[in-house]
């Protein structure tokens, strides 16, 4: 058994940290879409 509880990131400084060093760091691959392009999964770079 499990539980999911959720904790204000006030209270999760070392999230908050990590959060905000994701969003600020430069992606090598950007789209939006709900599905990734065709040449991706093709590559092998896709587990599906």
């Amino acid at each position: 058994e499990f539980r999911i509880r959720h904790i204000p990131r006030a209270q999760n400084t070392l999230a908050d940290k990590l959060a905000c060093g994701a969003r600020s760091s430069p992606s090598a691959m950007l789209y939006v879409d709900s599905t990734p392009p065709i040449w991706l999964s093709e590559s092998g770079g896709l587990v599906t």
